[in-house]
């Protein structure tokens, strides 16, 4: 094959891989600024190519075919590859040490935590000491970057970044399977087995859902329990999208018309941000929450 084919040939893997991650193709469109005719059409040539079909198209997006995952499997090691080169003059920096983190249990486990593979092949000499608490931090003293629900009021912290986690409800393909999905809120409430985590409490449209479920079977103060519990199709409940849209066993309830958005904020001591080995963790955790 040729440089020209190659390169094309590359770029059709790239543009399945991203379709793979966001789960949608409009959203894989609207996060390259390309358009989603452009996407389509790449992928019907990628899976021309190889012939074989890579993803089912589903009303909520799409989903992966055992061939697809399995391609996909491959196409990561592509984009590592290329990964590696990028960041090469990066890893000749000599950057290596401690930093405090503090993170909001759920922000850690399902946002922080699913992009420390990157970091390290970036920065293998760091050594991060990640504190999760479902409390809010009582000073930042001995923080170097947090990730935060509330808005930060100490007087020494510098607001790194400032975006929404969003969240919509979500049901296992299992229960969608037994019990059929919702076609409305009063359905919901009425005729479904609902779970939720105690401070989604906050969100006065949600609050109003479980203060009337006829069936509320589980309250939770862990986001992974809750998300455990969901897929194993114990009921439906409220989940991060960045996380559900990933999951092929998780299906979204368009049907019910409820999005909710809580904002997130990454902060920092104003004496550490500029130190190199935070501000390399900084700029990777910015880059990470264009995902959110």
């Amino acid at each position: 094959m040729t440089i020209k084919k190659d390169t094309e040939l590359a770029e059709k893997i790239f543009i399945f891989t991203e379709i793979a991650k966001c789960g949608k193709i409009k959203s894989a469109a609207q996060r390259n600024g390309i358009k989603e005719s452009n996407l389509s059409r790449s992928l019907k040539e990628t899976e021309e190519h190889f012939h074989c079909k890579l993803f089912n198209r589903t009303h909520g997006g799409v989903q992966l075919t055992e061939k697809g995952r399995a391609f996909y499997n491959i196409a990561c090691a592509l984009e590592d590859s290329l990964h590696q080169i990028k960041t090469f003059a990066n890893n000749i920096c000599d950057i290596s040490g401690d930093i405090n983190v503090w993170s909001s249990e759920g922000v850690g486990t399902d946002f922080f935590s699913i992009y420390l593979e990157d970091f390290y092949k970036e920065y293998p000499k760091v050594h991060l000491n990640i504190h999760c608490s479902l409390e809010s931090p009582n000073h930042i003293n001995d923080i170097d970057l947090g990730i935060v629900y509330q808005k930060p009021v100490f007087s020494d912290a510098a607001v790194i970044s400032h975006g929404n986690i969003v969240f919509k409800p979500y049901a296992s393909a299992d229960y969608v399977k037994k019990y059929g999905a919702p076609e409305n809120l009063d359905d919901l409430i009425h005729n479904h087995s609902i779970c939720t985590r105690d401070n989604f409490r906050l969100w006065p449209e949600w609050n109003n859902i479980i203060s009337n479920a006829a069936n509320l079977k589980a309250t939770t103060n862990s986001s992974s329990m809750l998300l455990c519990m969901v897929k194993q199709g114990i009921g439906i409940s409220l989940l991060p999208t960045f996380i559900a849209a990933k999951d092929n066993d998780l299906i979204p309830l368009p049907k019910l018309n409820l999005t909710v958005r809580h904002p997130l904020w990454i902060i920092s001591h104003k004496d550490s941000k500029d130190i190199p080995k935070v501000r390399c963790l900084i700029n990777y955790m910015i880059e990470a929450s264009k995902n959110l």
